[in-house]
């Protein structure tokens, strides 16, 4: 059987009335099992939202790691290429100072 209701919000009670209105015309009690079973398109997307919400929260954390890498990857290069650098004109400074130290002594 198809139900159609006029608001949203009243899934939820309209299909807890039909459920209760089912089991009154089974003649079954609460102890029993149902031998019906009532759904409504609510339940049917509050569960498809809850299922999709896991993998985009995976997307992103995947999305947000990825960029926090490679941000820590450019850095680390960036800091390799200075240090590099630094090194090499305080090596070049060296020398010209002994070159010109040898060249005063020399004289």
């Amino acid at each position: 059987m198809v139900f159609e209701l006029d608001r949203w919000e009243a899934m939820d009670g309209g299909a807890k009335a039909i459920a209760d209105m089912l089991r009154r015309r089974h003649r079954s009690s609460t102890k029993q099992p149902e031998d019906f079973q009532v759904q409504n398109q609510k339940e049917l997307i509050d569960t498809q939202t809850a299922s999709a919400e896991r993998p985009a929260f995976f997307v992103r954390w995947i999305g947000l790691s990825g960029l926090v890498v490679s941000g820590l990857g450019a850095l680390a290069v960036s800091l390799m290429i200075l240090t590099i650098t630094r090194h090499a004109e305080s090596y070049k400074s060296s020398r010209h100072d002994k070159a010109q130290g040898l060249a005063t002594a020399r004289r």
